[in-house]
């Protein structure tokens, strides 16, 4: 009903920005969108001491329905995450480069003994300053 497509409209789809350009992130999804509600053009609305619904299921498994109460001003928050810039900055690849990608990850990232070398991820170009980047696997294929 009408109704409802208002609620949607005002509610919901302010939280669907980040992940309809990133993707299914699995339960990161869930965080993600909360990062787009609280870095979104109607984000000013967000009020110290306002409570912010989330919900989340998986695999019809389990479902998980909590809030979360907003604690200080969030502007320095969107200030300082930039995601709208980080993904505007995406470098585009085509289909065979990006599998190539993949082929690369999946050879290493599940490899003991894998270790990458700060200084050779930096040379590249790809990460910016503060990004997380899986360092290395040890013998017990702890990451």
């Amino acid at each position: 009903t009408d109704l409802y497509k208002s609620d949607f409209k005002n509610k919901v789809e302010p939280s669907l920005e980040f992940g309809s350009q990133i993707g299914n992130s699995y339960c990161g999804s869930l965080y993600i969108g909360l990062h787009s509600l609280v870095s979104g053009q109607k984000s000013n609305q967000i009020k110290v001491g306002d409570r912010i619904g989330l919900f989340s299921y998986g695999s019809g498994l389990a479902a998980s329905l909590f809030s979360v109460k907003v604690e200080k001003d969030l502007a320095d928050f969107r200030e300082k995450s930039k995601v709208r810039e980080r993904l505007q900055a995406r470098t585009k690849v085509g289909g065979k480069q990006f599998e190539e990608v993949l082929v690369e990850r999946e050879k290493n990232h599940s490899r003991a003994g894998y270790e990458v070398k700060e200084e050779d991820v930096r040379k590249t170009g790809e990460l910016w300053d503060g990004a997380y980047y899986l360092k290395n696997v040890d013998g017990l294929y702890r990451r």
